[in-house]
């Protein structure tokens, strides 16, 4: 019969608590040993994921997201949840669930919401080219319409909801984050990258 070690992370009640194993910790040791190994010999930077430097760690991609399910055995499913398209005030949001399954038994592991809206920083403008009074050409800001990247931000939310189900079903929050998509993310909540791109990498990333 197995050790028991009392867990105090989780509290059932003033004198109950969960019950934790030698043989679940030693399970949790090894599933992040997977994980870093993974991380090392598989994935790609730029590819499976992204190091923005001073973020607290590095962003998970699809592809990188779909790399962990191949090897937990996992499959996904995602589903619309609802959608908010308005012609007349340009704005449109899509909000996405992600479920994660483990093929083998077909039990629901986890399931994540995400969204995305037109009116996010890096969608409710664009860069154009025109001519000033003086008929030089200058680039200016105008608001985006919704015709143009109604595809993109559904996509997004997508992936949102994709890789953050798939962080949670793995365990990998400890490596990865899916509330940071790209430099654009990082600097809305005050993050201002600088440096190399690997100044900023955790060191499971960087372990030998």
């Amino acid at each position: 019969m197995s050790d028991i070690i009392e867990s105090t992370a989780v509290t059932l009640s003033e004198n109950n608590s969960l019950p934790v194993t030698k043989a679940d910790l030693s399970a949790l040791t090894e599933k992040r040993a997977v994980i870093r190994s993974l991380i090392k010999n598989e994935l790609k930077e730029g590819v499976d994921f992204g190091v923005i430097p001073g973020t607290p760690a590095p962003t998970l991609y699809q592809p990188g997201a779909q790399k962990l399910t191949q090897l937990f055995g996992l499959r996904t499913e995602v589903v619309q949840v609802s959608q908010v398209i308005d012609h007349v005030g340009s704005f449109a949001m899509f909000i996405y669930k992600a479920s994660v399954y483990h093929i083998r038994s077909g039990v629901k592991i986890t399931e994540c919401e995400a969204s995305c809206n037109s009116m996010e920083k890096k969608y409710a403008t664009r860069g154009v080219w025109k001519k000033n009074e003086r008929g030089v050409s200058e680039k200016t800001q105008e608001p985006t319409p919704i015709y143009d990247i109604m595809n993109t931000i559904m996509k997004m939310a997508q992936k949102r909801a994709l890789v953050g189900a798939v962080i949670s079903a793995t365990g990998a929050s400890d490596f990865f984050t899916q509330d940071i998509d790209d430099a654009e993310d990082a600097q809305q909540v005050g993050i201002k990258p600088s440096g190399s791109i690997n100044s900023g990498a955790p060191k499971e990333l960087t372990v030998s």
